[in-house]
């Protein structure tokens, strides 16, 4: 019979290697959360500006007629993102655009994002400016006539409607 060999450390080396794995994997898990966060805020950014930019072009804000398409592209891909489609349903009023970003390397792949936004002209007093009505995503065309109401009160470019 051969003497029992000393173990008293093994299990103690064990346990540390189980929890170093699991701390790792936590830390992956973390990061690629925070990538994840972190794009989609970029994604929520980049629409933003770019529907901003493209109710830049609306004859009530001073335009020449239809979305700044070009300056919604180059607003969007100057934060991080891609214009997908453009939803000019109540033009010139408002514009709703969609832009894509990805996510960057996780643990995961590189993931694409898409956020909408919104943008809207509003009159001084806070009243909302008539639009013209389409169902859903239409061609970019100029508009026909300038609401007179909206003539006469032209309003600056805001945010996200409420």
């Amino acid at each position: 019979m051969t003497a029992p060999h000393d173990e008293r450390g093994a299990a103690a080396l064990l346990t540390t290697l189980v929890a170093l794995l699991l701390a790792a994997l936590v830390m992956a898990v973390g990061l690629a959360a925070a990538r994840i966060w972190h794009a989609a805020a970029a994604a929520r950014t980049a629409a933003d500006a770019a529907a901003l930019a493209a109710l830049a072009g609306s004859p009530l804000a001073g335009g020449d007629g239809p979305p700044d398409l070009t300056a919604a592209r180059a607003t969007a891909a100057a934060n991080g993102g891609e214009l997908v489609e453009v939803d000019d349903a109540a033009w010139p009023v408002a514009v709703v655009v969609h832009v894509r970003t990805w996510t960057g390397p996780t643990p995961i792949g590189s993931r694409p994002l898409t956020a909408a936004a919104a943008a809207r002209l509003v009159r001084p007093d806070g009243a909302t400016l008539a639009a013209r009505r389409t169902a859903g995503p239409s061609p970019v065309q100029p508009p026909t006539a300038r609401p007179p109401a909206a003539t006469a009160h032209p309003g600056p470019v805001v945010g996200r409607p409420p």
